[in-house]
This record gives structure tokens, C-alpha cells and sequence, in this order.
């Protein structure tokens, strides 16, 4: 496998100290949020006010873009049929004014989604010649969460890698699992003891520092009842879709984004790791088996040569907080549309391992270690309480006798 070569490539993946230190990749997992959608509710507008009914046209939002996206099937993990998607099903019960299906991939999202495939053809096919330019299947583990945003937006990554050739290989495989065995984000739905914390915290989180003033301030600035609960992680999701597609924010709101953005993300982050450092019983529930998945994969991969060497996850926001938090590496920050964690296994000249996990670009200190470049087993030894194996989270999941306090 070839060693990384010189030239000049965005700072961002920082590649060139590995050359210098003659280390090979051997195998490489990427978590990638999709690209930007429709937003998942309408604005909260119960007197109607003509200022805060946005549009959604569906004949503009999804016009075009065809050389963006690949053919593909969906398989079940096993390669049977693809499992239904029960979420996907609830979205098509609302569609937003101008009619558009919420929680839909747009065409801007599916450009997204090409341009950060052909930044991962830069680094890993161009730089790096880790991969081949040409597609080979052989190579490539493809795995979604079941929504078709999550589907299409792999499907565009890939075609942004690969090229157009991609087409003449025939349709992409991409594995998918039922919503209610779903691993790849917070799983309230079918993990009963995360769920029931879950109930409890969406009911009111006015006790986290700074809430309720900010909510309550927002409530009066759109002139809503103080009876009303405004929801700021619903209101920011729909502010940010509006800001991806150019649709004006009304003047009163706009100052106020990034501020949102802030709120929803502490109350985001508590819901997926409530107080991290103090017990870590709810991130083990929401990450924990990804974090398994993604040291078992490393270590599956030193055992056979016919591994996989690239494999992709297309998930969420929520799965990326969570995997972000469980590694101590969140920056506070909501993941933007398009984000993306990457997992890299590195071998030097002694066979000894390495891994490197970058976010959007960046080299991160995993549980604030001070070094960017662990050692294989530092790596593993770092993150191991965290880690839950599937099997067991679901029994977790299960021992709803022993709740877990807000």
C-alpha cells in the first residue's frame, strides 16, 4: 500500500507530517451527517402571522441536480430486502406549505454531498493514493441509517469520489437497519430505558443553566403566548434550512441564529450524554455501540486482507454529537450539514498501529489527549468506557426498573 506523497493539498486533512513518518494507511471509517433538507417541522405559528409562513417549493428545491447522484439499492444488513422505514413513512404524513415532504434531501444538500466526495477524492484517492480512482466495490462498505436523506446523500458522496464512471458499475449497494434496531443515532424509540429519559427531558428543560430566560425571551420577541413551550432545537433546525437555501429569515428572528443555535445545542448535547463526566449511563446508550462497532472494525481489519478498506456511514447530527461527546472532542458546536468524522488506521515500518481521527478536516485529541496520532492500543484503551456491544445495549436498553434521573 503506498505511502502518502508529497504535494500540496487543503490543511485541512494535514497530511503531510505522515509521510514523514513513514506511517501507511491501512483502513479508514468516515461518519458523515447528511446534506441539507427540508427542515422536520413548520416554524411555530399558532396565530398564523403571515411573516412565519414559509414556503417550501418543491419545484425548486429539488429541480436538477441528476449528475449529482449515482443509482443505488437498498439491502437490509443482510442483504435481504430493505427493511421499512417507519420514520420515513411519518414524514410523507406532512408536507410544508409549497409542497414539500419535510425531512427531505434537496438538490443543495446533494451538492453538498458531491463536493465533500470529491474533497475525500483529494486526500484519500489523489494525495494519499490509498484508494483507486476508479470504483471498485470491493473497497467500499456502504451503510446508512433508513431515510432516504441519509441513502441519497452516501449516494452523492460516493459519486463526488468516484465520477461519473461511478454509473457504468451499475447501482450502488447501500446497507440499511430497521429504525427500531437502529444503532447509528439515539435510539428513544426502541430503547426503552434511554426513551423514558427521553419523555422526561423533552417534557421540559427549563431546569438546564440559562434555558427558561432565553425561551421565554424568545416567546415574547415572536409574540407567542407564555403558556406556549417553544421548542428552540425544532426552531433552529428550521432557521438553519431556511438560511442553506436562501430563504429570508423574518427581521426580527434573524440576530437572533446564532444565539438559538447555542441554546439548542446545550440542550441537544444533554439529551445524548446528560452529565457526561458525572455518568456516563446515557451516552453509553446513545453511542456507545457505534463506538464498539468503530474499535471492532479496526481490529477486524488487521485479520483479513479482503476487509473492506473504506467504509461509510451516513447519519445525523444527533449521531454525531453523541460519537462527538463520547470521544470528548465536541466543540459545542451543531454539526453543520455535511459534516464528517473520520476514523484512520495507520501502520509504520515495525507494524505497529496508529490511529487518527479528524473532524471536518481537523486532527482531534481524543479525551483531550495530547497527542493527534494514538497508538492502537492507547486508542482502545482511551474510549473502553464508552464502548457498548450491541448485543449488550439492547439489554441495557431493556432494564427500564433502573431509570436514569434527569
Amino acid at each position: 500500500m503506498a505511502a502518502a506523497k508529497g504535494g500540496k493539498l487543503s490543511d485541512r486533512f494535514e497530511v503531510s507530517h505522515l509521510q514523514e513518518q513513514g506511517l501507511q494507511l491501512k483502513f479508514v471509517q468516515v461518519f458523515i451527517r447528511h446534506g441539507a433538507r427540508t427542515p422536520l417541522h413548520q416554524l411555530p405559528n399558532p396565530d398564523n402571522k403571515p411573516e412565519l409562513q414559509v414556503i417550501w417549493d418543491k419545484d425548486t428545491l429539488f429541480a436538477g441536480g441528476e449528475h449529482l447522484m449515482t443509482n443505488y439499492e437498498v439491502k437490509s444488513l443482510d442483504g435481504g430486502e430493505p427493511p421499512v422505514s417507519r420514520l420515513e413513512n411519518v414524514y410523507r404524513r406532512t408536507i410544508l406549505p409549497g409542497g414539500s415532504v419535510i425531512g427531505q434531501l434537496t438538490t443543495v444538500g446533494k451538492e453538498q454531498m458531491y463536493e465533500l466526495g470529491q474533497l475525500y477524492k483529494t486526500v484519500y484517492i489523489d494525495q494519499l493514493e490509498y484508494l483507486n480512482p476508479e470504483f471498485d466495490k470491493s473497497d467500499i462498505y456502504i451503510r446508512s441509517t433508513n431515510m432516504n436523506r441519509t441513502v441519497q446523500s452516501a449516494a452523492c458522496f460516493l459519486t463526488g469520489m468516484f465520477g461519473q464512471d461511478i454509473k457504468k458499475h451499475g447501482a450502488l449497494t447501500i446497507f440499511t437497519e430497521t429504525s427500531e434496531d437502529e444503532i447509528l443515532y439515539p435510539n428513544a424509540y426502541n430503547c426503552k430505558r434511554f426513551g423514558n429519559f427521553a419523555r422526561q427531558f423533552w417534557k421540559n428543560q427549563d431546569f438546564l443553566p440559562g434555558i427558561k430566560g432565553f425561551r421565554e425571551q424568545l416567546q415574547r420577541i415572536m409574540d407567542l403566548a407564555q403558556t406556549f413551550r417553544l421548542d428552540a432545537v425544532q426552531l433552529r433546525d428550521h432557521l438553519r434550512a431556511m438560511e442553506a437555501h436562501d430563504i429570508p429569515i423574518v427581521r426580527y428572528l434573524e440576530p437572533l441564529v446564532n444565539s438559538i443555535d447555542k441554546r439548542a445545542t446545550q440542550i441537544m448535547k444533554y439529551y445524548v450524554s446528560r452529565s457526561a463526566v458525572e455518568n456516563l449511563d446515557v451516552l453509553k446508550l446513545t453511542t456507545g455501540p457505534v463506538v464498539h462497532m468503530i474499535r471492532e472494525n479496526m481490529l477486524k481489519s488487521n485479520k483479513t486482507e479482503s476487509c473492506q478498506k473504506f467504509h461509510l456511514y451516513s447519519c445525523h447530527d444527533t449521531s454525531l454529537i453523541a460519537l462527538l461527546c463520547g470521544l470528548g472532542i465536541f466543540d459545542d458546536k451543531w454539526p453543520p450539514y455535511a459534516a464528517h468524522l473520520t476514523f484512520e488506521l495507520y501502520e509504520d515500518r515495525e507494524g505497529q498501529q496508529f490511529v487518527r481521527t479528524l473532524y471536518n478536516g481537523k486532527q482531534q485529541h481524543i479525551m483531550k489527549d495530547k497527542d493527534v496520532i494514538l497508538p492502537l492500543g492507547k486508542f482502545l484503551e482511551l474510549t473502553k468506557d464508552v464502548t457498548l456491544p450491541k448485543q449488550e445495549h439492547w439489554e441495557t436498553c431493556a432494564m427500564t426498573d433502573n431509570p436514569i434521573p434527569l
